[in-house]
């Protein structure tokens, strides 16, 4: 792309008026660490603004007054076909990141960033193994290995696998962990540079929908995404555990959770830890009579530098990166970074090895194709990186459930404008919930902050409005609305032939659920004392303070449209669900039809948990564990 191409400054410009030419350079550099297919579309997207441009001005989008440049914005962000509102809102959302997401301009709106700690400039350009590596081409050669088990993938579920199985790497058995990212250290790596620390993410964090509605992150590298997620654990809670027909008392199955709450270190975070925005969040939600509960972390010596969203700098998360893997390196077991695994069968996988990023922890394989076999193969490559798997390898045996009966638990971002200073970036950012309408309304409220990049892309509109807002980036509090969405077999993962597709439809009742759940968050706001609240189901996404007594007639489901309003979800559920006959796999996840392949992450679960789910995930691990411990001490 020309950086000097006048077009690109005019689209940044527009979407935000104090663009500079540094704000277009990491744009540009954004859109070229996509991948090719999703260059393509926004290339395509691009050109459909120029005809569009000439058919109704005939001029160039560039040529245009900044007037008639954001009526034609105006009118494709609310235009008939999806796909146009989607590329709308692509684009938007790529310049918002490469504007608030470096750290020359987040200053300007009194972003502080990390205060302690190494920060190297750790730049490369990530590899998509579906696209760039080839993977397991027939003109190729492959190399032989040979494992007596391996774990696909290394996070909540593999982690805890790896560990488990520790005793039988001992007496001798070689065991690896495959893991599609690298091996990356986090006061080596973790430099919390927004813009590069969204590229240990699938897709950096952007997978969509096929409908557009909803944009799941997913982490890619070793640890998978417990080195990244901020540490909230939740216990399942027995009224879910007692509709997944395992098998067991609730009371066996929480001993498996508070083996791993212990490992986890989980407590509720020390009061010097709290930050302004979760005492105002408290004191407002007890104001509205609503129950104030603490959300319990799972951390160990936090120096509250914030950045639990993207890793944390001072490597006090307690991911398997940090507690479950090093036991399991220690005793014998193989750490494999930057494998892709393209299929498996009974006894065996396909997969590439690839060199990734110099310094970036690399394997130690040569790069190239490998078919390796093994005894027993547990899967736990998270729900989206399992389902597509398990979908490509055409394992013929499978229950025609498999992918099927997917949840997300979207959320949105909800934010309020205090009069005060709140800095809700300093510190840690998640320290209570409301779950007083957890049973009625299907949503909890949960605090949280994030970076200027991602609060941008959060907040509704751009333009001068937008910019107005983001102005008062330190007077913001924060909140999220998780809905609990049910289980429903049309919502899937599976593998086009190219590409894992998440095909996931915002029901009604989720839709319900979540603008209920906004309306909550601005009372508990406007109780804090703000003096406007910014909700995406608001006319132009915002409700002042005197208008509050009408939030339920302004909040409505009216004012959303699908690919306009774009959910996020970091905790995709199902499509393997265990339990009795019908089910994906059995109550000690073993794949049904198939007796050396086991899955041990969220897939597993037949409903949505209700809650943050990676202490659930590392529970069921514990549990398929004990099922191969037991089948190899037979």
């Amino acid at each position: 792309m020309n950086r000097s191409d006048g077009y690109y400054f005019a689209l940044i410009s527009t979407i935000i008026p104090e663009a500079t030419d540094l704000t277009m350079k990491n744009f540009l550099d954004m859109v070229e660490v996509k991948s090719p297919v999703v260059k393509k579309q926004f290339k395509l997207f691009l050109t459909v603004i120029q005809i569009i441009s000439i058919i109704r001005y005939l001029k160039k989008f560039e040529l245009l007054n900044p007037e008639k440049r954001e009526k034609l914005f105006r009118f494709l962000e609310n235009f008939p076909v999806g796909k146009i509102r989607l590329g709308f809102w692509g684009l938007r959302s790529m310049v918002l990141l490469s504007h608030y997401g470096s750290h020359a301009h987040s200053k300007k709106i009194g972003f502080t960033g990390p205060t302690k700690g190494n920060l190297p400039d750790f730049k490369y350009l990530p590899k998509d193994p579906f696209l760039d590596v080839n993977p397991n081409s027939e003109s190729r050669k492959s190399s032989k290995l040979i494992f007596d088990i391996v774990i696909v993938g290394s996070g909540a579920g593999g982690g805890v696998v790896a560990e488990r199985l520790a005793p039988l790497a001992k007496k001798g058995l070689k065991i690896a962990v495959l893991e599609s990212g690298g091996n990356y250290q986090p006061k080596k790596h973790f430099n919390q540079q927004e813009l590069q620390m969204n590229r240990f993410y699938w897709d950096e964090g952007g997978i969509i929908n096929e409908e557009g509605s909803l944009t799941l992150a997913a982490a890619r590298m070793m640890g998978g995404s417990t080195g990244v997620y901020t540490g909230v654990t939740f216990e399942l809670p027995e009224s879910v555990f007692n509709k997944w027909n395992m098998d067991m008392d609730y009371s066996e199955f929480k001993k498996h959770l508070i083996k791993q709450r212990k490992m986890l270190n989980t407590n509720k975070l020390p009061e010097e830890r709290v930050n302004c925005n979760n005492d105002l969040f408290k004191a407002g939600a007890e104001k509205c009579k609503m129950v104030v509960q603490d959300l319990e972390i799972s951390v160990k010596n936090c120096l509250g530098e914030g950045f639990c969203n993207l890793g944390c700098i001072c490597n006090a998360k307690m991911s398997t990166l940090n507690v479950h893997l090093p036991e399991a390196e220690s005793a014998g077991i193989e750490l494999i970074p930057n494998c892709h695994v393209d299929t498996i069968g009974e006894g065996f996988l396909k997969a590439y090895i690839y060199q990734g990023y110099e310094g970036a922890g690399n394997s130690s394989y040569p790069e190239g194709d490998y078919e390796i076999s093994a005894e027993r193969i547990i899967v736990s490559a998270g729900c989206y990186g399992t389902n597509s798997l398990l979908s490509r390898s055409n394992l013929k045996r499978c229950s025609d459930n498999l992918g099927h009966y997917v949840t997300m638990h979207p959320t949105v971002t909800v934010y309020g404008r205090h009069p005060d200073s709140v800095k809700g970036f300093l510190n840690f950012p998640k320290a209570y919930y409301v779950g007083d309408f957890s049973d009625n309304e299907d949503h909890f409220v949960e605090t949280a902050f994030y970076y200027p990049g991602i609060t941008s892309k959060n907040i509704e509109g751009w333009g001068s409005e937008h910019m107005r807002r983001m102005k008062s980036y330190q007077n913001l509090m924060c909140a999220i609305i998780l809905n609990h969405d049910k289980a429903e077999k049309e919502n899937r993962i599976y593998w086009d032939g190219k590409r894992p597709v998440l095909d996931y439809k915002l029901s009604d009742s989720s839709l319900e659920s979540i603008r209920m759940g906004q309306i909550r968050a601005a009372q508990i706001f406007f109780a804090a004392g703000c003096d406007e609240v910014y909700v995406p189901f608001a006319k132009e996404g915002i409700v002042k303070a005197k208008d509050q007594k009408d939030l339920f007639d302004l909040v409505s489901i009216e004012n959303y449209l699908t690919s306009r309003t774009v959910f996020a979800s970091a905790h995709p559920q199902g499509g393997c669900g265990m339990g009795g006959d019908g089910s994906v796999c059995d109550k000690r996840g073993r794949l049904r039809g198939y007796k050396n392949i086991y899955v041990a992450d969220a897939s597993l679960f037949p409903t949505s948990s209700k809650v943050n789910p990676c202490l659930t995930v590392m529970a069921l691990a514990d549990i398929v564990a004990d099922a191969v411990l037991s089948d190899f001490e037979n």
